[in-house]
């Protein structure tokens, strides 16, 4: 759930490219360095995640502009923006369910975050500090 909740912030505010450069080699070296597990539901939960989340505001995906534009020609924009974030949450708890239904034999029922390490902790910690300070060098 965490890789979704992450993803979605990160291709919202940023975009799904950030999305894949960024959270994907995190998950994949947490997972199969320090945590021993299968990384292969969490890699598709990134791709995924970065693709549905992307619609959500009108800068986190290129595509986006070409449909805002559009729709500011047809004087519709409104309209558009209005329904944009309803349809990107109903498709991102879809996305969510779906996984859910499709890896819940290889997803832990449970996991503890102690059992991470304190290197995988800190590298976390960095994808965040990175991810913040990317987003307010666009500012």
């Amino acid at each position: 759930m965490n890789v979704f909740i992450l993803g979605a912030l990160i291709s919202t505010f940023l975009s799904n490219d950030a999305t894949a450069l960024i959270l994907t080699p995190v998950v994949f070296y947490t997972l199969t360095t320090r945590l021993r597990l299968n990384p292969l539901p969490f890699m598709f939960a990134c791709t995924f995640i970065a693709d549905t989340a992307s619609f959500t505001l009108p800068v986190s995906n290129p595509i986006n502009f070409l449909f805002t534009w559009a729709f500011s020609q047809a004087q519709d924009l409104g309209a558009f923006l209005k329904h944009l974030p309803a349809a990107s949450l109903l498709a991102i708890g879809l996305n969510i369910i779906l996984f859910v239904l499709l890896f819940r034999k290889q997803i832990p029922a449970q996991f503890e975050p102690e059992e991470m390490e304190d290197r995988a902790r800190l590298l976390v910690k960095m994808a965040g500090i990175s991810l913040c300070l990317s987003r307010l060098a666009w500012l």
